[in-house]
């Protein structure tokens, strides 16, 4: 018995569909690729490739003259700008798509997660699930075997809602609610040790004198600037919703600076808060974005009781 292929499952060009793809060959990419693409360009569907160097080759000398008419054929290692960097460039394309009210597809390969903020990267992607749900697109994110860690491949599983069934996309059986997996994948949320510095502060300068000290005793005078800057935004907000707020600094047990902004104030549904690109003309959300865009790691907390956020800086 044959069964059909569909290359996009029952995605009918309206909303977002996002799928992870494993493959351990060319054989395996070009059979799921191929008919997705030719497929869009039969929908009259913008089709947008971002790859490694081989899967940008191989696919394109199976389209052969219609690889003219990918709407974007780019290698990963030219779009790579680190985690926020990358999905600031992934939103421009994907808000213009919007404006024009055209569903478009798009392949992308991550080949960053074999480096070292691939942790950050899963958590952009299962936030990309809530921003970009009203954007009509098919997400095809295609993961090579060869070069993925087994410890990687279960979080894609884990932050796609699809997964290649054979003969269409099928429902991921390990995909996480997002906010439940951002917790969840963020660094754990250890206890303050008692020896650490700490200052309330009712500014952002004193705030800003308080985190410069701290990186020059902990020998980070080279990143002064951008996580002073990260610093006055916490600050600020937590200014805006307390009043006060209080700085912490200690070392973790991996040797990385932990600066903490704390406050009292009323709180707000963190979700995957700080990892979806802000409204280009709104403030909510700006400064945790790009407090954790500067951070090598970030984790926040908050309730009715306040809110933590934690920036770690590797030394």
């Amino acid at each position: 018995m044959t069964v059909e292929l569909q290359p996009s499952g029952g995605w009918t060009g309206t909303g977002l569909a996002h799928e992870a793809f494993f493959f351990a060959d060319d054989d395996e990419l070009v059979a799921r690729c191929l008919p997705f693409i030719r497929e869009g360009f039969e929908r009259d569907e913008d089709v947008l490739l971002v790859g490694s160097r081989t899967t940008v080759a191989a696919l394109v000398s199976v389209l052969g003259a219609d690889a003219d008419r990918l709407a974007l054929c780019a290698e990963s290692a030219d779009v790579w700008q680190g985690g926020h960097g990358t999905v600031q460039l992934y939103d421009r394309v994907l808000r213009d798509l919007a404006q024009r009210g055209k569903a478009c597809r798009l392949i992308g390969e991550p080949v960053w997660l074999e480096h070292a903020d691939a942790q950050e990267w899963h958590r952009i992607e299962t936030a990309y699930n809530r921003a970009y749900e009203d954007v009509s697109h098919y997400a095809l994110c295609l993961h090579d075997l060869r070069h993925l860690a087994p410890a990687h491949v279960a979080e894609v599983q884990r932050t796609h809602p699809l997964v290649w069934g054979g003969a269409s996309p099928v429902p991921s059986a390990s995909f996480m609610d997002p906010d439940a997996y951002v917790r969840l994948a963020e660094p754990a949320w250890l206890q303050a040790p008692p020896d650490a510095s700490r200052a309330v502060v009712s500014d952002t300068r004193t705030a800003r004198r308080f985190a410069r000290q701290v990186l020059t005793d902990g020998g980070l005078d080279d990143r002064a600037d951008d996580t002073l800057l990260a610093v006055h935004e916490l600050v600020a907000n937590a200014l805006r919703a307390a009043g006060s707020a209080e700085l912490s600094a200690w070392t973790d047990g991996e040797g990385r600076l932990v600066l903490e902004v704390r406050d009292d104030g009323p709180g707000f549904t963190v979700g995957v808060a700080g990892y979806t690109v802000p409204e280009p003309d709104g403030e909510n959300g700006r400064g945790l974005w790009l407090a954790r865009a500067i951070a090598d790691d970030s984790a926040v907390r908050s309730t009715s009781a306040g809110t933590a956020v934690r920036l770690f800086l590797h030394r």
